[in-house]
Protein backbone atom coordinates (compact mmCIF):
# COMPACT_ATOMS: atom_id res chain seq x y z
CA UNK A 1 0.00 0.00 0.00
CA UNK A 2 1.09 3.52 -1.06
CA UNK A 3 1.38 5.87 2.06
CA UNK A 4 -0.44 8.22 2.53
CA UNK A 5 -3.52 7.14 1.72
CA UNK A 6 -7.05 8.30 2.30
CA UNK A 7 -9.91 5.76 3.81
CA UNK A 8 -13.17 6.44 2.79
CA UNK A 9 -13.92 3.68 4.97
CA UNK A 10 -13.00 5.46 8.29
CA UNK A 11 -12.70 8.91 6.76
CA UNK A 12 -8.92 9.07 8.15
CA UNK A 13 -5.58 9.69 6.29
CA UNK A 14 -2.96 6.99 7.20
CA UNK A 15 0.70 8.06 7.32
CA UNK A 16 3.57 5.15 7.18
CA UNK A 17 6.61 4.04 5.66
CA UNK A 18 6.24 3.55 1.80
CA UNK A 19 9.97 4.61 1.45
CA UNK A 20 12.77 4.31 -1.25
CA UNK A 21 14.58 1.71 -2.03
CA UNK A 22 12.31 -0.98 0.04
CA UNK A 23 9.24 0.19 -1.80
CA UNK A 24 8.79 -2.23 -5.09
CA UNK A 25 7.38 0.71 -6.82
CA UNK A 26 10.90 2.59 -6.35
CA UNK A 27 9.37 5.62 -4.70
CA UNK A 28 10.57 7.15 -1.72
CA UNK A 29 8.17 8.31 1.41
CA UNK A 30 5.12 9.68 0.42
CA UNK A 31 3.85 11.08 3.53
CA UNK A 32 7.34 13.35 3.01
CA UNK A 33 5.96 15.05 0.44
CA UNK A 34 3.50 18.04 0.86
CA UNK A 35 1.54 17.78 -2.47
CA UNK A 36 0.97 14.20 -1.88
CA UNK A 37 -0.72 15.14 1.87
CA UNK A 38 -2.38 17.89 0.25
CA UNK A 39 -3.68 15.50 -2.66
CA UNK A 40 -5.29 13.08 0.36
CA UNK A 41 -6.49 16.00 1.91
CA UNK A 42 -8.63 16.79 -1.02
CA UNK A 43 -10.07 13.40 -0.99
CA UNK A 44 -11.28 13.47 2.32
CA UNK A 45 -13.25 16.94 1.90
CA UNK A 46 -14.51 15.70 -1.21
CA UNK A 47 -15.67 12.27 0.55
CA UNK A 48 -17.17 15.11 3.33
CA UNK A 49 -19.56 16.55 0.79
CA UNK A 50 -20.00 13.34 -1.66
CA UNK A 51 -19.32 9.75 0.12
CA UNK A 52 -19.60 7.41 -1.61
CA UNK A 53 -19.06 8.94 -4.90
CA UNK A 54 -18.38 5.84 -7.31
CA UNK A 55 -18.10 4.62 -10.79
CA UNK A 56 -15.25 4.80 -13.05
CA UNK A 57 -15.94 8.68 -14.08
CA UNK A 58 -16.61 9.54 -10.38
CA UNK A 59 -13.21 7.84 -9.22
CA UNK A 60 -11.00 9.79 -11.80
CA UNK A 61 -12.78 13.20 -11.27
CA UNK A 62 -11.90 12.76 -7.46
CA UNK A 63 -8.42 12.09 -8.40
CA UNK A 64 -8.69 15.12 -10.94
CA UNK A 65 -9.97 17.85 -8.35
CA UNK A 66 -7.49 16.23 -6.02
CA UNK A 67 -4.72 16.80 -8.46
CA UNK A 68 -5.33 20.10 -9.27
CA UNK A 69 -6.44 21.66 -5.14
CA UNK A 70 -2.84 20.36 -3.84
CA UNK A 71 -1.03 21.67 -6.89
CA UNK A 72 -3.37 24.83 -6.88
CA UNK A 73 -2.62 25.13 -2.99
CA UNK A 74 1.69 24.85 -3.65
CA UNK A 75 0.95 27.10 -6.67
CA UNK A 76 2.93 24.85 -8.93
CA UNK A 77 1.61 22.02 -11.40
CA UNK A 78 3.73 19.09 -10.58
CA UNK A 79 2.93 16.44 -8.16
CA UNK A 80 5.10 14.20 -6.46
CA UNK A 81 8.62 15.59 -7.29
CA UNK A 82 10.53 14.67 -4.07
CA UNK A 83 8.73 10.71 -3.93
CA UNK A 84 10.56 10.29 -7.39
CA UNK A 85 13.81 9.24 -6.78
CA UNK A 86 16.89 11.20 -8.47
CA UNK A 87 18.90 9.87 -10.59
CA UNK A 88 17.45 6.66 -11.07
CA UNK A 89 13.87 8.21 -12.41
CA UNK A 90 13.55 11.55 -13.77
CA UNK A 91 9.95 13.72 -13.08
CA UNK A 92 6.98 13.51 -10.79
CA UNK A 93 4.38 11.19 -10.26
CA UNK A 94 1.54 13.34 -12.17
CA UNK A 95 1.72 17.13 -13.67
CA UNK A 96 -1.47 19.16 -14.00
CA UNK A 97 0.25 21.23 -16.47
CA UNK A 98 -0.97 18.65 -19.16
CA UNK A 99 -2.93 18.80 -22.70
CA UNK A 100 -4.43 15.45 -22.64
CA UNK A 101 -7.40 15.37 -23.85
CA UNK A 102 -10.58 12.85 -22.53
CA UNK A 103 -10.54 10.63 -25.17
CA UNK A 104 -6.51 9.86 -24.91
CA UNK A 105 -6.98 8.34 -21.30
CA UNK A 106 -7.62 5.20 -19.69
CA UNK A 107 -10.88 4.53 -17.33
CA UNK A 108 -8.52 4.02 -14.63
CA UNK A 109 -8.97 6.97 -12.52
CA UNK A 110 -5.17 8.57 -11.75
CA UNK A 111 -5.06 8.40 -15.87
CA UNK A 112 -8.64 9.86 -16.70
CA UNK A 113 -8.75 12.25 -13.85
CA UNK A 114 -5.33 13.79 -15.64
CA UNK A 115 -7.98 15.07 -17.91
CA UNK A 116 -9.80 17.24 -15.85
CA UNK A 117 -6.79 18.36 -13.24
CA UNK A 118 -5.28 19.48 -16.69
CA UNK A 119 -8.49 21.48 -17.89
CA UNK A 120 -8.80 22.99 -14.61
CA UNK A 121 -4.87 24.08 -14.64
CA UNK A 122 -5.58 25.61 -17.82
CA UNK A 123 -8.77 27.17 -16.77
CA UNK A 124 -6.29 28.58 -13.89
CA UNK A 125 -3.86 29.87 -16.15
CA UNK A 126 -6.35 31.12 -18.15
CA UNK A 127 -8.19 33.00 -15.46
CA UNK A 128 -6.30 33.31 -12.47
CA UNK A 129 -6.08 31.33 -9.38
CA UNK A 130 -8.70 32.96 -7.45
CA UNK A 131 -11.67 33.13 -10.11
CA UNK A 132 -10.66 29.55 -10.64
CA UNK A 133 -10.52 27.99 -7.72
CA UNK A 134 -13.89 29.56 -6.85
CA UNK A 135 -15.17 28.18 -10.05
CA UNK A 136 -13.38 24.61 -9.42
CA UNK A 137 -14.43 24.18 -5.77
CA UNK A 138 -18.19 25.41 -6.57
CA UNK A 139 -18.65 22.88 -9.09
CA UNK A 140 -17.18 19.97 -7.18
CA UNK A 141 -19.60 21.55 -4.13
CA UNK A 142 -22.84 20.76 -6.20
CA UNK A 143 -21.68 17.91 -8.08
CA UNK A 144 -25.11 16.09 -6.03
CA UNK A 145 -24.90 12.74 -7.60
CA UNK A 146 -22.61 9.86 -6.24
CA UNK A 147 -21.91 8.62 -9.79
CA UNK A 148 -20.66 11.96 -11.68
CA UNK A 149 -19.52 11.71 -15.16
CA UNK A 150 -17.25 14.61 -16.64
CA UNK A 151 -19.85 16.00 -18.59
CA UNK A 152 -21.96 16.23 -15.61
CA UNK A 153 -18.81 18.01 -13.85
CA UNK A 154 -18.52 20.43 -16.95
CA UNK A 155 -21.98 21.22 -16.88
CA UNK A 156 -21.72 22.32 -13.01
CA UNK A 157 -18.62 23.78 -13.76
CA UNK A 158 -20.78 26.28 -16.06
CA UNK A 159 -23.49 26.73 -13.65
CA UNK A 160 -21.34 28.25 -10.99
CA UNK A 161 -20.08 30.56 -13.05
CA UNK A 162 -23.97 31.41 -14.53
CA UNK A 163 -25.24 31.56 -11.26
CA UNK A 164 -22.31 33.61 -9.44
CA UNK A 165 -20.54 35.29 -12.71
CA UNK A 166 -23.17 36.16 -14.53
CA UNK A 167 -21.98 33.56 -17.30
CA UNK A 168 -18.47 35.50 -17.30
CA UNK A 169 -16.06 32.71 -18.15
CA UNK A 170 -18.36 30.41 -19.98
CA UNK A 171 -16.71 31.09 -23.43
CA UNK A 172 -13.42 30.07 -21.55
CA UNK A 173 -15.05 27.26 -19.78
CA UNK A 174 -16.63 26.05 -23.06
CA UNK A 175 -13.58 26.63 -24.89
CA UNK A 176 -11.08 24.84 -22.64
CA UNK A 177 -13.42 21.98 -21.44
CA UNK A 178 -15.37 20.65 -24.06
CA UNK A 179 -13.12 22.12 -27.35
CA UNK A 180 -9.71 21.50 -26.13
CA UNK A 181 -9.93 18.79 -23.71
CA UNK A 182 -13.12 17.27 -25.86
CA UNK A 183 -15.11 16.32 -22.34
CA UNK A 184 -18.19 15.17 -24.20
CA UNK A 185 -20.85 18.10 -24.58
Amino acid sequence: MHLPTYSSGTGQIYFGDGSYPGNANGLRDLAKEVDVIAHEFTHAVIDEYHPGMFGSEGAALHEGYADYFACSLLDEPDLGEYVVPAPEKVGMIRSCDNDLKYSQTSAEPHNRGQAWAGACWHLRKQLGKEVADFLIFGSMLVLGTTSPTFKYAKDMLLLIDQYWCGSEYKAVIKRIFETEREIPV
